[in-house]
């Protein structure tokens, strides 16, 4: 999991064709809980599709301001996501990215079981289309 520690560590994320980004902070329980689900989801992701380049990153707002900080709430804001929930709450958000977009998120990552974050990450990043391994694109 590559930690995004600066505004280019940000702009390298956001060009990259899809990406998993975790939002962490350091004081609030529930982001910790998310951090052990986001460990168990990414190892049951790397089982499943080893095959498959789907880079990880991690961004630490704990301090609530910085550079980090303004340019993710700044990027979430005019990607037309809930920048606070995401940003502020501190219950440990994914998201799932594609060429600088959010595509989809979940706001609290514990809350989610990992099947349902399985499935939306063959949804989103189209896993299994090409190479006909396992997992399909769920239906809506």
């Amino acid at each position: 999991m590559k930690l995004i520690a600066s505004a280019a560590d940000l702009d390298e994320m956001r060009s990259l064709p899809r990406v998993l980004v975790f939002i962490y902070v350091s004081w609030a329980m529930q982001a910790r809980r998310s951090d052990a689900a986001c460990r168990e989801f990414l190892a049951d992701l790397q089982r499943e599709y080893q095959c498959e380049e789907i880079p990880v990153c991690r961004v630490d707002l704990s301090d609530q301001e910085g550079e980090v900080w303004v340019g993710i709430r700044k990027w979430l804001k005019d990607d037309g996501q809930p920048h606070d929930c995401l940003s502020y709450g501190g219950y440990g958000a994914m998201l799932w990215v594609r060429e600088g977009k959010v595509e989809a998120y979940v706001p609290y990552l514990a809350e989610v079981e990992c099947g349902k974050l399985m499935a939306m990450t063959r949804g989103v990043f189209e896993l299994g289309a090409q190479s006909g391994t396992s997992g399909s694109k769920p239906s809506q």
